[in-house]
C-alpha cells in the first residue's frame, strides 16, 4: 500500500477519545503502559494476545476496563466473556450447552448467549492448562470468526481473545494455537514505589484516578477507527526494514512464518494510529518486539535486531 491509495478521512474526534482513554488507563494502572498498548493494538487490529504474569497483577481488570470504555447506544460496553481454564474445561464451558429442544429434534445447536461465540472480547485465564482438544476447538473461531452451531456455520462478533497464564506452553503440541496469538507480554508485580502509591490511593491518602471522569468512545466510532486503521499506508522503506529484520532473525534461529509476518503489519498500522501518525513508520517496528518471538529465550535476540532497524523516540 502506498500513500496515494489511502484516501480515508481520519475520524479525528474518535481518535482523540481513544488517545484520552489510553492516557487515563496509564494513570489508573501503574506500570502497565506496554500491556495497555498491546491490548488496544489487538482490539484495533482484530488480533489476539497473551498476558503472562502471576495472579493478582490486574490483567482481567485492565481488559474489563477497556471493554467498558467502548459503549453502544444503551451505554453497555463491549460484550465480554471470561473463563478460568483447567484440564476439566469443556467445549460447553466456552460455547454453551446444547439446547434441549435441539437435541430432541436432532439439530444439536448450542445456547451461545453469554459465551465466547456471542462476545466481542474473550479473556481466558490459565489458558494453557486446558486440554489440547478443547483449545483446538477454538481455532476456527479465532482464525475465521466462525462457529459451527449444529448444522449451520455462523459468523461470530469476536474481535479479540486475550489469554493469560503464569507460564507459556512447552513443546510443539500447542504450536498451532500458540501461533494465532500475535502479541505476548509479561506483566510483573509493581515496583516498591508504585506499590506504595497504589496502597495510598486505596487508603484515600492520595488522589485516585479511578475516581476521575472516564472518557468513553461509542462502539460505532471505535469500529470506524478500526476501518480507518486498515487504510493507513506503509512506505517501501519500512516494509524493506521489516523484511531485513525477518531475514536476520532467521539467520539467528528465529523463524517467522509468512502468515505471522503479514498479520503483524496490522499491528504496525494500529500502533501508528495510536501514535497519531498518517503512515506507518520505522518507529512502529517496535510493536513487533512482542510479536516476533515464540519462546522466551528468543526475546533478547528479537529486541536487539528490531532496535537496530527501528527509530525509537
Amino acid at each position: 500500500m502506498t500513500t496515494e491509495t489511502a484516501t480515508a478521512k481520519v475520524p479525528q474526534q474518535a481518535l482523540s477519545d481513544l488517545m484520552n482513554i489510553e492516557r487515563e488507563l496509564n494513570e489508573m494502572f501503574l506500570e502497565r503502559e506496554q500491556a495497555i498498548r498491546m491490548l488496544l493494538v489487538c482490539f484495533l487490529a482484530g488480533q489476539h494476545g497473551v498476558l503472562v504474569g502471576d495472579p493478582g497483577t490486574g490483567k482481567s481488570a485492565l481488559i474489563e476496563e477497556i471493554c467498558a470504555r467502548v459503549t453502544d447506544a444503551t451505554g453497555n460496553g463491549l460484550k465480554f466473556f471470561s473463563a478460568l481454564m483447567d484440564k476439566f474445561t469443556t467445549k460447553d464451558d466456552l460455547f454453551g450447552p446444547f439446547d434441549y429442544n435441539g437435541l430432541r429434534t436432532g439439530t444439536q445447536e448450542r445456547v451461545l448467549e453469554g459465551r465466547l461465540a456471542d462476545s466481542d472480547v474473550a479473556f481466558l485465564d490459565e489458558f494453557w492448562k486446558s486440554s489440547i482438544s478443547v483449545l483446538n476447538t477454538m481455532l476456527k473461531a479465532i482464525n475465521e470468526r466462525k462457529f459451527l452451531n449444529g448444522r449451520q456455520e455462523i459468523a461470530i462478533p469476536l474481535i479479540s481473545v486475550v489469554a493469560a497464564s503464569n507460564e507459556l506452553p512447552e513443546g510443539n503440541e500447542l504450536a498451532a494455537i500458540r501461533d494465532r496469538f500475535l502479541l505476548t507480554h509479561f506483566v510483573s508485580h509493581l515496583s516498591p514505589g508504585n506499590r506504595e502509591l497504589l496502597m495510598l490511593r486505596k487508603a484515600k491518602l492520595e488522589p485516585d484516578p479511578w475516581d476521575n471522569p472516564k472518557t468513553k468512545i461509542s462502539r460505532d466510532d471505535f469500529m470506524d477507527l478500526r476501518a480507518y486503521m486498515g487504510t493507513i499506508p506503509f512506505t517501501r522503506p519500512v516494509i524493506l526494514a521489516k523484511n531485513t529484520i525477518v531475514g536476520e532473525l532467521a539467520r539467528n534461529g528465529v523463524t517467522i512464518s509468512e502468515r505471522r509476518d503479514g498479520q503483524c503489519q496490522t499491528l504496525m498500522q494500529a500502533n501508528a494510529l495510536l501514535e497519531g501518525r498518517s503512515e506507518v513508520s520505522d518507529e512502529d517496528l517496535l510493536i513487533l518486539q512482542d510479536a516476533f518471538w515464540m519462546e522466551p529465550a528468543q526475546r533478547p535476540t528479537v529486541n536487539k535486531i528490531i532496535n537496530q532497524h527501528s527509530n525509537p523516540m
